[in-house]
């Protein structure tokens, strides 16, 4: 990460530059099992100096400023749990974090920061008086869009190897590549399937043995998930969760 952070600053075609990087989350709390490795980052804009604006958080734009920062941060990495985030949203959340490397001085120990969580400048009192109201716009707005289509069901041939319950739990846990490669093969047709399916190419480009692998494994992952997996699709009400495999009761 930080080897990608040093290289992306001295590439003059990135038009940013990224400033410090920190860590937050079970990884600076010394967990013996962390789940995501969860980075905190800063940067500026590499024509003026000016920081880097505040992610809009609309899940769909993955062009903005700092998750350009996020890729660059991730590239060649083979944790498919790597997660960076704008300083800005960490302190939001008030989320203790560390740097541990900043551009002018390398690595760095300093101490844990704690900041105070701060309200969101998008959302205030002043401008929500009734909660309720709020809450039942939302949903309104939800109930008006238009239904998802059904998630594709790939057909599979009769010779595919049967995965293990164990080994399918397995891939879950080490977050292998094939789970996104299956996540992106499954979606419905539409905006959301070419983000992502534009963001898997672009991991798997870096990795050519990650993606040989995982396109071995897809059949067997898919006809075990849909074997195992807690969710089936149902035409009336869409994704319905069901008892796992293996549960009691």
């Amino acid at each position: 990460m930080i080897r990608n952070a040093e290289s992306a600053n001295a590439d003059p075609s990135r038009d940013f530059i990224i400033e410090t990087l920190g860590i937050f989350g079970s990884v600076l709390a010394d967990a013996t099992s962390p789940g995501d490795v969860d980075v905190v980052f800063t940067a500026r804009w590499r024509s003026n100096n000016r920081p880097l604006p505040e992610a809009s958080y609309y899940p769909f734009d993955v062009s903005e400023p700092t998750n350009r920062v996020s890729r660059a941060l991730s590239r060649g990495s083979r944790r498919m749990d790597l997660s960076s985030h704008y300083l800005l949203e960490v302190e939001r959340l008030g989320a203790p974090y560390r740097i541990i490397w900043t551009r002018d001085e390398g690595y760095v120990d300093r101490p844990i920061i704690t900041p105070k969580k701060r309200r969101s400048k998008h959302v205030s009192a002043m401008k929500l008086p009734d909660a309720d109201a709020f809450t039942d716009s939302f949903r309104a707005r939800c109930a008006s869009l238009p239904p998802l289509l059904q998630p594709q069901a790939p057909s599979l041939p009769h010779s595919t190897y049967q995965m293990s319950h164990s080994e399918w739990l397995a891939i879950l846990d080490d977050k292998h590549p094939v789970v996104d490669l299956a996540h992106c093969l499954c979606l419905p047709r539409g905006e959301l399937k070419e983000k992502v399916s534009s963001m898997v190419t672009e991991r798997f480009q870096m990795h050519s043995d990650l993606k040989t692998e995982a396109q071995k494994m897809l059949n067997s992952y898919l006809a075990a998930s849909a074997l195992y997996g807690e969710w089936r699709w149902e035409p009336a009400i869409g994704l319905r969760r069901t008892k796992r495999f293996g549960s009691p009761g």
